[in-house]
């Protein structure tokens, strides 16, 4: 199985979108060297050459024309899959599960909840009463409130922005608010 890279193949096809080594570089933001050798290292791989080069100008071969028929469409369909991915992370979207006692919860429905549903239409709440005793220790400001996650796991966009609106929502309401 030959072996071709994907920084090779995207500079293969700006090389022969441009016609040029010297615009694919400039396109790129590399010099022309820099896409000579890969290029030359593809070839020799492939066991064939790809361009037939002169000091002025850059044609395919009919090999060329082949690969540049076959990867371009392959190439702009992994690109549009990575856009597709970047782009629902701009959307945060997730579900979590918050376990606490009645009293806890009822600021965080009543003042957080419909503020953060409203920005965040993707991300689903679930509430879970639990009226045993939560370590005081873990929430010494709201007692009966903890948002734990493991510490060796990165938390979730989701999590991360809900514990942010109850800290914007602590940091702004008086504490004899709370119920």
């Amino acid at each position: 199985m030959i072996r071709a890279d994907l920084p090779e193949l995207t500079s293969f096809i700006a090389i022969a979108e441009q016609r040029s080594f010297s615009a694919a570089a400039r396109m790129l933001g590399v010099s022309p060297s820099a896409l000579s050798h890969p290029m030359r290292n593809l070839e020799a791989r492939l066991e064939m050459r790809l361009f037939n080069r002169t000091t002025r100008s850059v044609a395919l071969t009919e090999a060329g024309e082949q690969l540049l028929n076959g990867v371009r469409p392959l190439i702009a369909d992994l690109a549009n899959v990575v856009n597709e991915v970047t782009s629902s992370r701009a959307t945060p979207s997730g579900s979590i599960l918050i376990n606490a006692s009645e009293l806890s919860l009822r600021p965080l429905i009543r003042h957080v909840l419909p503020d953060f549903t409203r920005r965040y239409p993707q991300i689903h709440i679930e509430f879970v009463v639990d009226s045993t005793q939560m370590l005081a220790e873990w929430s010494p400001n709201y007692s009966g409130l903890c948002l734990y996650y493991p510490a060796n796991r990165h938390p979730p966009m989701a999590l991360r922005l809900f514990v942010q609106a109850v800290r914007e929502w602590a940091g702004q309401e008086p504490r004899n608010d709370v119920v």
